[in-house]
């Protein structure tokens, strides 16, 4: 039942999405077993810095590898290398700079 809401929730979200993370990334993120915090996390240990993710991050979504990817051997397993994604350069940036700062670790010290 908490499914169906979250399903329903996610649809409604992706529908009226106003931005490319949302559009494009967000909903098949929030199905998977690691939140964007973990992968943000993973990301953050094996790039360290805003630059170098976002580089990492836009290097692995043009050219999607399991050897370049930063999530566990465990994870890409289960659920494989991410597909080669369509997204016009700008999309890509937009979601990325998105993406950094929703889930950059400095938010959430205190």
């Amino acid at each position: 039942m908490v499914r169906f809401f979250i399903t329903i929730i996610l649809s409604s979200i992706s529908a009226t999405a106003s931005n490319s993370f949302d559009k494009n990334c967000i909903q098949c993120h929030n199905k998977l077993s690691s939140s964007p915090q973990d992968i943000m996390k993973y990301y953050l240990l094996t790039y360290s810095g805003e630059k170098n993710v976002k580089m990492g991050m836009d290097h692995y979504m043009k050219h999607p590898s399991k050897d370049i990817s930063a999530m566990p051997a465990q994870f890409l397993s289960e659920y494989g290398v991410k597909k080669h994604q369509k997204l016009s350069e700008e999309e890509l940036n937009e979601a990325l700079n998105i993406f950094w700062e929703r889930y950059k670790v400095m938010n959430r010290l205190k």
